[in-house]
């Protein structure tokens, strides 16, 4: 069974492939999206967090020595920046569908880790108020805990 911190990390190193990021452009955070937006100077930029484990009752043995561990990760976006570096809506939608087909399916090469399951992408309104493009997305997979 892996480490949250090492999935983490083999996460991140993937999204940094995307077009439109690289490995300057792509970090783990803490907070509220809110708050990772007003931080981040540098767009487009993708951060990584976990945002919850689960782990289904019915996935458990008998003596509960092995259970499945569903792991969600929230991925915050942050597009553009209407006040700082220009960048188009055309770049966004290019770096937001490179990011769901990267998650897609995704392999990490991390045993007992299952491939990554998108969830939706939704646009964060409260902060196109602040000028700024943002969407999140949760991403889930599945480890055997023993």
């Amino acid at each position: 069974m892996a480490s949250i911190k090492a999935i983490s990390d083999a996460l991140i190193i993937q999204l940094a492939t995307c077009t439109g990021l690289d490995r300057s452009r792509v970090k783990s955070f803490s907070g509220t999206p809110e708050s990772f937006a007003e931080s981040t100077r540098r767009v487009p930029f993708c951060g990584v967090c976990l945002d919850g484990m689960e782990h289904p009752e019915e996935s458990a043995t008998v003596d509960y020595s092995c259970v499945d561990e569903w792991l969600r990760f929230k991925l915050v976006i942050i597009a553009s920046d209407l006040r700082g570096e220009k960048y188009s809506i055309e770049d966004a939608y290019v770096l937001l569908e490179s990011i769901v087909a990267k998650v897609t399916g995704l392999n990490l090469s991390i045993s007992g880790l299952s491939p990554w399951i998108p969830g939706g992408l939704d646009k964060h309104e409260a902060l196109e108020a602040l000028g700024k493009t943002v969407y999140i997305m949760i991403a889930k997979a599945w480890q055997t805990r023993q």
